[in-house]
């Protein structure tokens, strides 16, 4: 596996990444100061700290939520260079975003997101071939994509989530089946973010079958090799979010 790291660094780049999503009011309320909900029980509170006077009006806004992150990760022959990578980024995201769904796929799809939110990565390691045996195989996307909506949709699907796709695109399953599963995708989510660690190489163009058919559907199309690739995805999404 490849020694890249995020480290510690990749916690906050992955924060910023994170926040611009964060656009959609929820039902719950929070102290703001722009509010515009009064709040008696908490203007009484505080006041008991200037004698019971009334210096201090606390106001409440809905709280501000980014939809869920569902992360999918190909971790099938031609992705093996970058597997540590994958790996490292899916932990790093799980840390960051306790809410966010993590999926191996390549032949076949699995759910990694409990082992994702331990806090040991190497452990989660060792529970990798269990969890995973299709590691290192061949690539069905469009295959997994079904998978994805007909095993796991009703949880991870509903609230239009963030889609996030890590994958060199490589594919030798079926591709209308990939260019109706991503047609269906395009409609139950907010985004569609797509990570290619082959971007930015010289010569590289998004021509092989897999690739090409998913490219429509998909709003980012960016490279992740590293820290910088992280950093400008951050960036990015300020841009698509806006």
């Amino acid at each position: 596996m490849s020694p890249v790291s995020l480290t510690n660094d990749g916690n906050e780049a992955m924060r910023r990444f994170l926040r611009p999503l964060a656009t959609r009011p929820s039902r719950r309320l929070e102290p703001s100061a722009l509010g515009s909900r009064f709040s008696f029980r908490r203007t009484m509170r505080r006041s008991l700290q200037y004698g019971g006077d009334l210096l201090y009006l606390e106001l409440l806004a809905p709280r501000i939520r980014r939809p869920r992150i569902v992360l999918l990760c190909d971790v099938s022959g031609s992705m093996d260079e970058h597997a540590r990578l994958i790996l490292e980024f899916s932990h790093t995201l799980s840390k960051v975003d306790r809410r966010a769904e993590v999926f191996l796929f390549s032949t076949e799809i699995a759910r990694l997101t409990p082992l994702m939110r331990a806090k040991n990565l190497e452990r989660t390691l060792l529970e990798l071939p269990r969890v995973m045996p299709q590691w290192g195989a061949g690539t069905r996307i469009g295959h997994c994509l079904r998978c994805l909506r007909e095993r796991f949709g009703s949880k991870v699907l509903p609230g239009r989530p963030v889609l996030v796709i890590y994958s060199d695109g490589w594919d030798q399953g079926e591709i209308e089946l990939l260019r109706r599963e991503m047609q269906f995708l395009r409609r139950s989510c907010r985004a569609i973010l797509w990570l290619n660690p082959l971007v930015g190489t010289p010569g590289y163009e998004p021509t092989c079958k897999g690739m090409a058919t998913a490219l429509p559907f998909v709003d980012l199309f960016l490279p992740m090799g590293g820290m910088e690739d992280l950093k400008r995805l951050a960036k990015e999404a300020q841009r698509i979010m806006a």
